[in-house]
């Protein structure tokens, strides 16, 4: 080693050697910043985190909530159960107390049930545990008992709600018929001349339009053109590019009052006068007459191929075949407990599986439904 090495060996532990023998060297070594890691993603706001804690603690809560409720339920029932096993006058039973001491249990001996008598009838079968005598057969008898008092209500009682009021726009109203299929109601206005057009599932006037017949008495509708009578005469009126045109028919004996159309034939009718029935063609020509029944009714209406007859109180709807030569009552139905108290009726007719009415006092539009009505039958003559 030469004598420089040596020199600096032994300077380099001692204090305030001079660094300028070692300025060119620390003047080369250059220091860099330390590289800071990535930026990760921001950090959710306090008021945001907080918001989602209490969201999750109020969904553990209200699970919480929910399975004491059903808990609470569950016991509900189970104490229900118990008490209605318990039979009338009977305590409930008593939690066992602490107990007695060993020797008092020693001296208490089990009492043996009385003896029964062959008069008591035979011994009960032990129930279940859980079960009384009654916890099955008591529920479904019950059950039994509703359903037969439900289908007794319906057929033989039919409620108020078994009829459909709908408002009738005000003015004199005359002539009641359906369209061969029943989806609309048609009635006139005979003072202000107009027809109005109702729909049958919900009772909304569709349309109201001016009619040129005067003094409408029965009115009826073939599926592209109307009927009406006024006494002497049939008329027929058809809209051609939204003008009425008509033909008049005089009737033979100069009676027609009231009017049905059955979906082939036109029939007319009147008080104390013929049932007439027209073939399906025009000028009209009649091809049947029957005697009309001696009662008293609110209008005609041929339906199924019977003919309809209605008091103008609503007290009988009776029902009459036209297979002989004269008509035959079938069955009848009284209306009044379906009503309204004090209800008169103008006029009716029958279509669509509906009886429709025209009521006064007050002037509204009613409909029945045939199958909730209760009829009873004619035997004999």
């Amino acid at each position: 080693m030469s004598n420089e090495n040596r020199s600096e060996r032994k300077d380099a532990g001692k204090p305030g050697i001079p660094l300028e023998r070692y300025a060119a060297g620390l003047s080369a070594v250059t220091l860099s910043a330390p590289r800071r890691p990535p930026p990760s993603g921001p950090l959710p706001e306090p008021g945001a985190r907080k918001y989602e804690l209490f969201q999750e603690l109020s969904a553990l809560s209200q699970e919480i909530h929910d399975e004491f409720s059903s808990l609470q339920l569950a016991l509900a029932d189970i104490k229900g159960r118990i008490e209605a096993d318990l039979p009338a006058g009977s305590e409930r039973p008593r939690p066992p107390a602490e107990g007695p001491e060993p020797h008092e249990k020693a001296q208490a001996a089990p009492v043996p049930p009385p003896a029964r008598r062959p008069a008591d009838g035979p011994v009960p079968v032990p129930c279940p545990s859980g079960a009384g005598p009654g916890f099955l057969a008591v529920p479904f008898l019950a059950a039994a008992v509703l359903c037969a008092a439900a289908f007794a209500l319906y057929m033989f009682y039919p409620a108020r709600k078994a009829v459909s009021y709908f408002a009738l726009p005000p003015g004199r109203t005359a002539g009641l018929c359906l369209d061969p299929y029943g989806t609309r109601v048609f009635f006139s206005d005979p003072q202000r001349q107009l027809l109005f057009t109702v729909s049958a599932a919900n009772g909304r006037v569709e349309s109201v339009r001016s009619f040129p017949a005067a003094a409408v008495t029965g009115l009826a509708f073939d599926g592209s053109a109307f009927w009406s009578s006024g006494g002497k005469a049939i008329y027929r009126y058809k809209m051609n590019y939204g003008d009425w045109t008509g033909d008049a028919y005089p009737v033979e004996d100069g009676n027609a009052y009231w009017l049905s159309w059955d979906g082939k034939n036109l029939w007319s009718a009147a008080p104390e006068g013929a049932l007439r029935r027209y073939a399906a063609e025009v000028p009209l020509v009649e091809d049947a007459s029957y005697p009309l029944p001696d009662a008293r009714t609110a209008g005609i209406s041929i339906y199924g191929g019977d003919l309809w007859l209605l008091e103008p109180g609503g007290e009988k709807l009776t029902v009459y075949g036209l297979n002989g030569a004269r008509p035959e009552p079938l069955r009848s139905s009284d209306l009044r407990p379906l009503l309204k108290k004090n209800s008169a009726i103008s006029d009716f007719a029958v279509g669509g599986g509906y009886l429709w009415l025209i009521t006064e006092n007050p002037s509204e539009l009613a409909r029945l439904d045939l199958k909730r009505l209760k009829f009873a039958k004619f035997y004999g003559k």
